[in-house]
């Protein structure tokens, strides 16, 4: 059996036997299909760690992991005990169905606090069992980046701006900030500034025809840079971060100031 069809993965447990009768390249009068049997499977007992579902940089503080099992042992999976550690915290879902030999089955993990860190490790483990050389699979993802509560966005407009819409949600999935489309063959710089009290966020570039766009660049009032694209964003990009909500050290060292007497006297 190759390992792919047409630049498709083999997909064992997809596969189908279909036996016909056809008097042209267009009709099929008679045919049947069945599901073959395979035989050679090493253990009786075997879950396979297929994936981890990759985890983009996030800035929030709990985590649901999405993982596939696939069963390559001979008998049915109906149970597993999976414990999943995050940063050196360990939890445990008892996992209930039934996953056939060859067949796979992706499981949403329950989602659990985590102290967050700049670069945060993922590691899941399954129960022993024949073969405990593919029970175990880590991962990594980073810590969104972090800013003030002025956030600026630059945004190029090229000639096709009725393609182009943006989004900036918080925490609760509401957008609190958009904009677009914009007139075409109008090439124009964007510049919005949004106010951003302490959350996590998220900010959303769309493009309408799938070919992306011009730069954009989300910067914080003290300068660091929360997002960049040159533009080449497809049909468009997600990108997360966080405001620590106040207005920024040279704001609150002007705050610090005062004068006396006050009010002064001539």
């Amino acid at each position: 059996i190759p390992a792919m069809y047409n630049n498709v993965p083999t997909e064992l447990a997809d596969m189908e036997v279909v036996a016909y009768i056809a008097n042209t390249h267009q009709e099929i009068p008679s045919g049947n299909r069945a599901y073959p049997s395979y035989t050679g499977l090493t253990h009786a007992n075997d879950a396979n760690i297929r994936s981890i579902t990759d985890i983009p940089a996030t800035c929030d503080t709990n985590l649901g992991p999405e993982i596939t099992i696939q069963n390559l042992g001979q008998n049915p999976i109906t149970s597993l005990a999976i414990e999943y550690i995050i940063n050196g915290d360990s939890n445990t879902y008892n996992w209930t169905g039934e996953i056939l030999s060859l067949h796979s089955e992706t499981i949403e993990l329950p989602e659990v606090p985590f102290t967050i860190q700049g670069t945060n490790t993922l590691e899941v483990n399954l129960p022993s069992d024949d073969n405990n050389s593919n029970n175990t699979a880590s991962t990594t993802f980073d810590k969104a980046p972090a800013g003030t509560r002025e956030v600026t966005m630059e945004l190029q407009i090229d000639n096709f701006g009725a393609q182009t819409r943006w989004y900036v949600y918080n925490s609760n999935g509401t957008a609190i900030y958009n904009g677009g489309p914009y007139p075409n063959n109008n090439p124009q710089l964007i510049i919005e500034t949004f106010d951003l009290p302490l959350d996590c966020y998220q900010f959303r570039i769309l493009d309408t025809s799938s070919n992306g766009g011009g730069e954009i660049t989300l910067t914080d009032n003290q300068g660091t840079q929360l997002y960049h694209t040159n533009g080449n964003y497809g049909n468009g990009e997600r990108a997360p971060f966080s405001s620590n909500g106040l207005l920024g050290v040279n704001q609150n060292q002007l705050d610090n100031i005062s004068l006396y007497p006050n009010p002064a006297s001539s």
